[in-house]
């Protein structure tokens, strides 16, 4: 009996706690406010977070040209760096996944790289380097029909030696799979890698203009 009671008041209890979830108000100030919550859709959700990885992004550029001062009024160079026709920012300071890296280029003045582009990045790996046995490009981004053997890379280096510019790691390109629509192009700097993954995993970006 005594459990019956016990289990009774945790319903009740449970219940109060819902109904006061569903009716989602408060007091404030002796009269009745009502919380609405704003839901932002997926597209708007990646906007806001690019324009604050930009802006976190170009506050560490100031800093490092700075000295460790904050200027706000310090012109800055988002893309310093000529590869090929194609000049490129530095690294992004924090990773995303590739929807987000797309408008972070946007939000930068530039673009997400495809994956031709990126590969001009690659050095010390002649079948990944831009014109390399791999088949992957900007015009060619099918898994089975563009992709073999050719794309593994080489064997792992982690101090930076297969990017022209030091990177290590994974880098988003802007290219999706034309065989499926939640796959997208990247490569390891590690060992010159060339893969398709998902697209909401979060690597790090480099963009281009």
């Amino acid at each position: 009996m005594m459990k019956q009671i016990l289990l009774f008041i945790f319903i009740v209890f449970i219940l109060a706690g819902l109904t006061s979830c569903i009716k989602n108000r408060e007091k404030e100030d002796g009269g009745d406010v009502e919380v609405k919550t704003t839901f932002e859709t997926e597209e708007e959700e990646d906007w806001r977070i690019a324009e604050k990885n930009v802006s976190d992004f170009l506050d560490s550029l100031r800093l490092s040209k700075n000295g460790g001062e904050d200027n706000l009024d310090l012109e800055i160079d988002a893309f310093p760096h000529q590869v090929g026709n194609l000049f490129w920012s530095e690294i992004s300071i924090v990773t995303m996944k590739q929807s987000v890296a797309e408008k972070y280029c946007q939000k930068l003045g530039g673009k997400l790289p495809g994956i031709g582009d990126l590969r001009s990045l690659i050095k010390n790996c002649p079948t990944t380097e831009k014109g390399g046995k791999c088949g992957v490009t900007n015009d060619c981004t099918g898994w089975i029909k563009c992709r073999s053997a050719a794309c593994g890379g080489c064997r792992v280096l982690t101090d930076g030696s297969y990017s022209v510019f030091g990177d290590r790691g994974w880098l988003w390109s802007s290219s999706g799979s034309s065989e499926s629509d939640n796959l997208g192009w990247l490569i390891s700097f590690e060992d010159g890698f060339i893969y398709a993954t998902k697209p909401f995993y979060h690597r790090y970006v480099r963009c281009a203009k």
